[in-house]
């Protein structure tokens, strides 16, 4: 008997956590289980019954982003990138739209982390700086945002410093 309400009680613990906006359960989670309730998330996301699409698009974007980081796949950063410019197509406030301006920066900061791209670095910059945040909650996040960003760029300088004269390279 104790066992059964063990499981009941993981599963009661777990639907909680699934609605929270904590994520620390993502680390307990695998890659599986993540490509499913992100899946889930960007497909509800698009529901006309959905009621906060925005941030049910934002959720998505956050465990696409999880799931590229973890198996290294292009295509969950895509789908991050893109679940975060559907939060902000549909934000109905400047705040939503600063957390969905910072997401889309995250994933593709990762997608630098992840593949040396470039590119990649310098949109995040941009969609980081075209946000404007008003809550200090997302204040935090996009000084975060900001800091990841600013570091990478200046490993990146460093590293162009130390290349010899008359080497070329990617």
């Amino acid at each position: 008997m104790a066992m059964f309400e063990f499981g009941r009680d993981i599963r009661k613990l777990f639907g909680e956590a699934r609605d929270s906006d904590e994520l620390g359960w993502l680390e307990l989670i695998g890659v599986d289980l993540l490509s499913i309730e992100a899946r889930a998330l960007t497909t509800d996301g698009g529901r006309v019954s959905c009621r906060h699409p925005a941030r049910t698009w934002l959720r998505a974007s956050i465990l696409w982003r999880e799931h590229a980081r973890r198996t290294g796949l292009r295509d969950s950063i895509n789908k991050a990138v893109v679940t975060a410019d559907d939060s902000f197509k549909a934000t109905t406030n400047e705040d939503e739209q600063a957390r969905a301006g910072l997401s889309r920066a995250m994933a593709l900061l990762t997608s630098f982390d992840l593949f040396g791209d470039r590119d990649a670095l310098d949109e995040a910059a941009s969609s980081a700086r075209e946000t404007a945040p008003r809550r200090l909650a997302t204040l935090a996040f996009s000084a975060g945002v900001h800091a990841r960003i600013r570091a990478r760029q200046a490993r990146l300088r460093r590293l162009q410093r130390r290349r010899p004269a008359g080497r070329g390279g990617p």
